[in-house]
């Protein structure tokens, strides 16, 4: 918070990604997180779906969001359990108030399929390959967030999350 307030930033401005697996194995880590983001920090669980958490443990977690794990794409329309884990997945998530980004999109029929999943961000080489440091700024300053909401207008403005080199693609349109 110091290094914010130093840099004249809100809290709001900060979106700290955490892998599933170091939520779940870090044992303090949900009240730390809480505390965070009691504070205005946007919590997002990155590579969700990998194998380490289970549904029922988001209800417990202090998240905004969670990135479902590109791995789970990568069957789509192949792997019946893969499109069914996708779905089961968006739908939880959605019911408890949490964004969901699709991280590792890299075909139009993936980016179909999290469309019609009702996906709030995408990530991955379809929307944008990652970039150098300097891009970061040439972005920036043109006022373009690093990810754009998918569905709806109003969603594009609440929290833009950090998209890992790449920005996230919005949905609509």
């Amino acid at each position: 918070m110091t290094t914010l307030a130093a840099a004249d930033l809100g809290p709001e401005c900060l979106v700290l990604e955490v892998s599933e697996k170091a939520i779940v194995e870090a044992g303090g880590a949900a009240q730390s997180l809480a505390e965070l983001r009691s504070r205005g920090v946007k919590i997002v669980m990155d590579d969700f779906g990998r194998e380490y958490c289970s549904l029922a443990q988001l209800k417990r977690l202090p998240l905004d969001a969670v990135k479902l794990d590109g791995a789970l794409l990568a069957d789509i329309g192949g792997v019946s359990s893969d499109d069914a884990i996708m779905t089961g997945s968006v739908f939880i998530a959605h019911q408890l108030g949490l964004e969901v980004v699709a991280e590792g999109v890299e075909t139009p029929a993936q980016l179909d399929f999290v469309r019609g999943l009702g996906c709030d961000a995408v990530q991955g080489f379809l929307p944008g390959r990652p970039a150098p440091a300097d891009a970061l700024d040439w972005w920036t300053t043109r006022g373009r967030p690093l990810a754009f909401a998918l569905s709806d207008a109003d969603r594009a403005e609440r929290a833009p999350l950090a998209a890992e080199g790449a920005a996230a693609q919005p949905l609509v349109g």
